[in-house]
């Protein structure tokens, strides 16, 4: 991103208040204390970047965070963010017509951790920022914690199969034996199922059956390691009672410490910037009363997954938002989407997360008779692309990615006699053999 600046034009000479510029160059907020940000417009996003620019400033200064704060109140401070207020406007615009259906939250990252607009509800428990509180992340979680991971060790492909059928029998609360896990389709079809339909249509089955392939204590070190996610509940209940006790925690991202907006848009930056992360932030430069630059961020992401395994990962996504898809409602005309639902048993916590080729976008939408989540997604993504012109319209594949037709009876490499096939999208390493059944 580039921030053609100048302080003089900000007014970094004042030394009794901090003031918060957007990527724009104008100036958003002027603060003088936590009273101000709460008051102003941007109130969602503004939170965020005052308690980051504070922690920026403790830690320059070796100073608690309440000193800090005061330092940066009262010692003309000029904190520059990442704000695309039409993006930010946009994003308002769509969501904030379903006030008072219930809570709703998102953030809107570019793909280079830039954390560019944020919106919350105004209302709950105590003014709380919804887009930083933390939820569990259901099914959106999946591509993270089961199908990315085990897609790049090679454990599994595109045409890789699960049969639809239970993992195992649980007792229920009255000590009843039923099938584990649920499908939110409500049944299971017996059948064996691809990857790329196990995510479109988010079947539990296959998830759960596939990151017992792949491995729950690996996928725990792989989010620890790679995103910083908190696992260590489930880490520890892996450690005394075995991998089993917590496969639905990981697998079905029934986390017992939840995720925010902020944190899963974050993490699906990798599906749209070739497998890599950096943790999303706001402020991109901060100058002291004197316009002298006392912080300037550096982008120094970490790759997280390989190339390839981001950009099947993407094709694999992409098929949620067409027909038959959890996420039909996702769509935009004018770009690309690809992203993954997420709900939860009691209706608690709805998601959809999704990337195009310039945004990753989560959002999280609280308690509802239904997942009303692509449908806001939908709608916010039209409204921020309606009056875009110079903009990217597809992904761009890195990953030298190639096409092969397979045989759906087997899921391998189709050869003469074969009588069904479909396309499916590998790595030239990771192409399936010959069909072992024609």
């Amino acid at each position: 991103m580039c921030l053609a600046i100048f302080c003089t034009l900000c007014g970094c000479g004042s030394k009794n208040a901090l003031k918060v510029m957007s990527s724009d160059g104008q100036i958003f907020a002027t603060l003088k204390s936590d009273r101000a940000v709460r008051k102003n417009e941007n109130k969602s996003y503004l939170e965020i970047a005052v308690d980051e620019a504070v922690k920026i400033i403790a830690n320059l200064n070796k100073i608690n965070e309440d000193e800090a704060k005061k330092l940066l109140y009262k010692g003309g401070y000029t904190v520059y963010t990442a704000l695309e207020t039409e993006v930010n406007q946009n994003l308002a615009k769509a969501l904030s017509e379903k006030d008072g259906e219930t809570d709703i939250a998102a953030t809107v990252t570019d793909t280079q951790a830039n954390i560019i607009a944020v919106y919350s509800t105004k209302k709950g428990n105590k003014g709380e920022n919804f887009a930083t509180a933390t939820h569990r992340p259901c099914s959106s979680f999946k591509p993270l914690s089961v199908y990315a991971p085990a897609v790049d060790d090679g454990t599994i492909n595109w045409s890789s199969r699960y049969e639809d059928s239970p993992y195992k029998y649980v007792k229920n609360l009255e000590g009843v034996m039923r099938p584990w896990p649920a499908n939110s389709t409500e049944y299971y079809s017996e059948r064996y199922v691809y990857i790329y339909q196990a995510i479109k249509e988010s079947l539990n089955t296959a998830a759960v059956k596939c990151l017992a392939d792949y491995g729950v204590n690996k996928s725990i070190e792989f989010l620890e390691t790679n995103f910083n996610i908190p696992v260590s509940a489930e880490k520890i209940a892996s450690k005394a009672k075995g991998a089993d006790e917590v496969i639905g925690n990981i697998a079905l991202g029934l986390l017992t410490n939840g995720v925010s907006t902020v944190d899963m848009a974050g993490y699906y930056q990798i599906f749209a910037n070739s497998g890599k992360y950096e943790a999303p932030k706001t402020v991109v430069k901060i100058c002291d009363n004197k316009g002298k630059t006392v912080y300037e961020r550096q982008y120094s992401p970490k790759q997280v997954i390989k190339a390839s395994t981001a950009d099947i990962l993407n094709q694999m996504l992409k098929e949620v938002v067409t027909k038959g898809g959890t996420g039909e409602k996702a769509k935009c005309e004018k770009v690309e989407v690809a992203g993954k639902t997420g709900t939860d048993d009691n209706g608690e916590n709805n998601w959809f997360v999704g990337v195009t080729p310039e945004y990753s976008i989560a959002l999280w939408h609280g308690e509802s008779v239904k997942n009303n989540a692509a449908e806001y997604f939908g709608n916010a993504v039209n409204k921020i692309y309606e009056n875009k012109t110079n903009f990217k319209r597809k992904f761009a594949y890195k990953g030298g990615l190639t096409k092969v037709a397979y045989c759906t009876e087997s899921g391998k490499k189709f050869k003469a006699g074969c009588s069904f096939i479909r396309m499916g999208y590998y790595t030239r390493e990771n192409v399936p053999g010959l069909c072992d059944r024609h």
